[in-house]
C-alpha cells in the first residue's frame, strides 16, 4: 500500500513539475553565465529538463555542443503581443518575440516585423503556456524565484492567471513575471 502511495505521489510530483518546465524545442538564449561568459547571448534549443540536476540540456546553434544550464540562466524566446504603449500607440497589438533581456534598464528586447524594440514587462503580453518566474513580489516574498505556467491573460485587470500545481493557480501582475 505504501509503494502505491509513493507511485501516485511521484506521478503527481512529476506532473506538477511539467507545469513549470520549459518545453523541449523552445528557443532560448543563455544569460548571466559566470564561468563561461563567452557563451552569454548564445542561442539554442531546449532538449530536455533533467529533474535530478535541476538543469536544462540546451543544444547550441551553430555547433555540436550541448550545455547543461540552470533555469535562471535561460531566456525563452517567447511570443508576445505589445500593449499599453502610450507615446507610440501604433505599436500596440503588434506581435513579436523576446530575443534578450537588458538588466541595466529592466526591459525585454522584442523583435517585431519592423525592428527590435526595448519594452518594459508591463508592455508585453506573454502568450498562454509560457513558463514564467515570479519576481518583485512584496506581500508574498516567498513566491519570488518560483516558476509557473501562464494559463491566461486577464485584460481588464492587466494580470495573468498562472498555474503553479494541478490544483493551484494565482493571479499576478504582469510586472511580477519574467521569462
Amino acid at each position: 500500500l505504501d509503494s502505491d502511495r509513493d507511485t501516485v505521489r511521484n506521478a503527481t510530483n512529476n506532473f506538477n513539475m511539467t507545469l513549470y518546465v520549459i518545453p523541449s524545442g523552445t528557443i532560448v538564449s543563455l544569460q548571466g553565465l559566470v564561468n563561461a561568459t563567452e557563451r552569454n547571448g548564445a542561442r539554442g534549443v531546449v532538449k530536455m529538463y533533467n529533474q535530478e540536476t535541476g538543469r536544462y540540456n540546451v543544444a547550441l546553434d551553430g555547433s555540436n555542443s550541448t550545455v547543461s544550464v540552470r533555469p535562471t540562466k535561460l531566456l525563452q524566446h517567447a511570443r508576445v503581443r505589445i500593449n499599453g504603449i502610450v507615446n507610440k500607440p501604433e505599436m500596440n497589438d503588434q506581435e513579436g518575440t523576446i530575443v534578450s533581456w537588458c538588466h541595466t534598464n529592466d526591459r525585454y528586447n522584442v523583435e517585431t516585423q519592423q525592428k527590435i524594440v526595448s519594452l518594459k514587462p508591463k508592455n508585453v503580453i506573454l502568450v498562454p503556456e509560457t513558463v514564467v518566474r515570479f519576481v518583485g513580489l512584496v506581500n508574498k516574498q516567498e513566491m519570488n524565484g518560483k516558476w509557473g505556467t501562464i494559463k491566461q491573460w486577464i485584460e481588464n485587470s492587466r494580470k495573468y492567471e498562472v498555474q503553479l500545481t494541478t490544483q493551484r493557480t494565482i493571479i499576478i501582475s504582469m510586472e511580477n513575471v519574467r521569462v
